[in-house]
């Protein structure tokens, strides 16, 4: 009986999860930077601003 709890709990944390990531990803949840480098804040390759790209003519 406590094997059945245990994998429904494991099973409805891994539904959390997938549910967590698709509504993330939906709502274009980059965090805070426009997605160019893997911990990205707002760094100068995005211009400085989160979400905001800058061409190459001004970033230069």
């Amino acid at each position: 009986m406590a094997d059945i709890i245990i994998l429904l709990l494991v099973l409805g944390y891994c539904a959390f999860i997938l549910v967590r990531r698709h509504q993330k990803a939906k709502s274009g949840g980059q965090g805070g930077g426009c997605g160019c480098c893997g911990s990205c804040a707002g760094c100068s390759g995005c211009g400085g601003i989160a979400g905001q790209k800058l061409s190459e003519k001004e970033r230069s």
